[in-house]
Formats: structure tokens, sequence, C-alpha cells
């Protein structure tokens, strides 16, 4: 089980995809608190939702072209968690880890259009749906105490130390990703 705080456009576009695409059943369950209005859309829709990747077509135009992701029914048992880093919890964060990520995509604000584009592709109202781009990356830390998910089928790297695709990211990526939002490219 994957415990991710947060249900945003960014998550539901990139971790959730990744997830959902290695097929191996690991589940997230997400805690958000925050994001009622998106909690009510998903759980109308069976915890379903459309992803729309733009990219630019041959001609220069762009394109968009829809997927789907699904997030699952949490469990209702209510479970106890103690995350804190002393003797007392030790025993309680055995088989629990901590692993660092580097994520990567660019997932701009869903407007009317792209849900207009994604009822148009599913036949559906999709009040949850999410736009991003082709491009994905996912670099996870190797720290995972009960057996990994099989990410690597949907294209996520297992590697010892994530700095140095975090120094890429920082001083390269999102340089670029901001100038291209900037000026709503």
């Amino acid at each position: 089980m994957i415990l991710h705080f947060g249900l945003g456009a960014f998550h539901r576009a990139h971790q959730a995809v990744h997830t959902q695409e290695a097929g191996d059943g690991w589940a997230i369950c997400a805690v958000a608190p925050r994001s009622l209005d998106v909690v009510r859309a998903l759980r109308a829709q069976d915890h379903r939702y459309t992803v729309l990747v733009r990219a630019a077509a041959p001609n220069g135009r762009r394109r968009r072209s829809g997927g789907s992701g699904q997030l699952r029914q949490p469990p209702r048992q209510r479970a106890s968690v103690c995350v804190r880093p002393c003797c007392a919890c030790g025993g309680v964060l055995k088989g629990v880890s901590f692993p660092a990520t580097v994520v990567d995509r660019m997932v701009p604000a869903t407007t009317p259009d792209d849900l207009a584009m994604a009822a148009k592709l599913t036949g559906r109202a999709d009040l949850a749906a999410v736009m991003a781009e082709p491009y994905s990356q996912w670099v996870l830390q190797d720290d995972f105490p009960a057996g990994r998910p099989a990410g690597k089928r949907a294209g996520a790297r297992f590697v010892a130390d994530t700095e140095p695709y975090e120094r890429v990211k920082l001083r390269m990526l999102n340089g670029v990703h901001g100038t291209l939002a900037y000026t709503g490219l």
C-alpha cells in the first residue's frame, strides 16, 4: 500500500498513473482533507477519472489523447499509524519506509474545455479529469522492505540515490517548465 498525502491533479496524472500501469496490485491510499471537491467527484465516479495527454502534432498544433485512471475504494477498516523517529515507535515502523522520490511531469490546470474533451472522449461527465504532457519521470530510492512495486513496467526508475536526478530536475527541467508555463505554451 502506498500512502499519499493529497489527491491533486499532479498526483492523479503522475504517481497514480505509474502505479496503475505497473499492474502489480499495489494500491494508493490518499489522504486528502483539503481536497473535498475532488474526493466527492471521485466517489461519484467510482474513483475513475480521465487523463488527457497534450502533445504537439506533426503540423505544430496541439493534439489530445485520452487515457484513464482509477483510484481504488479505500478499505473501511481504520488503522493507527505512528510515524515519529523515537525508540518507542521502533517496532511500529518495522516494514515501513519513506523512499526519496523525484517526480516530473507538467500538469496544467484543467480547464472547462478539457472537461468537455474528457466527456466527448469517454461519453460521460468527468469532474476529476486531468491534463498532462506526454513526458513523465518517476525516480524512487530503492528502499522497500516488503518488496518494491513493479514500477519499472510503467517507466519508473529505482536507484540507490535520487540526489543526481533531483539536481538535474531542479537545475534544468524546472526552469524550462516554468518558462513554458508562464508563456502559456
